[in-house]
């Protein structure tokens, strides 16, 4: 924070904050296009057979390429954030690059859950004010059980009403990947789905104050404006009854949800 405070040092920052970014949406896009190994700035870009082990996701290898224990780092990180950073944007900004789908499980998940449990997610700055392009956060969709349950778990637990009303990136990404999850998913992913639904819809009968952030999480990238939104509306809805497994108070909650949407 000191040095965010300086005017001088603090536009210094913005500024390699923005070749950063800049930087990583040129290393994405090489990833993906390339077939071949090669070394980027520093920055190993590994293709082919390699790219396969490392799942084409692990662009920011900071636990690999910086130190064996940077998940605490980034911890420690986010305590100063919680303690001192008072939701400056530019720190916020530092924070969020950590939750960049690029970069290591252990990081991530270590990113999402210390800011969770500080209950400062809302502090993070809008998708598309963070550093890179915002479907680097978003894409590929996460089918790690890990996070998508502890995405859910700072959704039931009250963590991110705020950062909902704040437009904070961490409510755009926990809903994207826990509605990519449930609507999206194939069938070997059904059982997680399932269990993802009935935690959203029993927090949702406790918490009416949820019911936008469900309806949210239902109309997630359905095109309001398109011929077949109905149709797909129907089958999510059908896919939240299915998940229901028959018990009747969950229903009646999932209908009185579709009622809201003028099903």
């Amino acid at each position: 924070m000191h040095l965010l405070q300086e005017d001088r040092s603090r536009d210094i920052f913005c500024a390699l904050q923005e070749l950063y970014g800049q930087h990583l949406n040129r290393l994405c896009q090489k990833f993906c296009k390339s077939n071949s190994v090669e070394e980027v700035k520093g920055v190993a870009v590994a293709t082919s057979e390699e790219a396969m082990e490392i799942s084409c996701l692990e662009i920011l290898r900071f636990q690999e390429k910086i130190h064996g224990s940077y998940t605490t780092f980034v911890e420690s990180l986010v305590d100063q954030f919680a303690a001192v950073s008072y939701g400056d944007f530019v720190f916020g900004q530092q924070v969020a690059i950590y939750l960049h789908r690029k970069v290591e499980p252990a990081v991530r998940l270590a990113a999402w859950n210390a800011l969770s449990n500080a209950y400062v997610l809302e502090l993070l700055p809008p998708l598309d004010k963070c550093i890179g392009n915002a479907q680097g956060y978003l894409e590929p969709l996460e089918d790690d059980e890990k996070f998508l349950e502890s995405y859910a778990k700072s959704w039931t637990s009250g963590v991110l009403d705020k950062a909902s009303q704040r437009d904070s990136m961490a409510f755009t990404l926990a809903k994207h990947h826990l509605s990519g999850s449930v609507f999206q998913s194939s069938d070997s992913g059904k059982t997680l789905g399932n269990k993802l639904v009935k935690l959203l819809i029993r927090c949702y009968a406790q918490k009416r104050h949820h019911e936008a952030m469900l309806k949210s999480f239902v109309l997630q990238d359905i095109a309001q404006d398109s011929k077949s939104s109905g149709n797909e509306l129907d089958r999510r809805f059908e896919i939240l009854k299915d998940a229901c497994e028959m018990n009747s108070s969950l229903l009646g909650e999932v209908q009185r949800l579709k009622a809201s949407l003028g099903q």
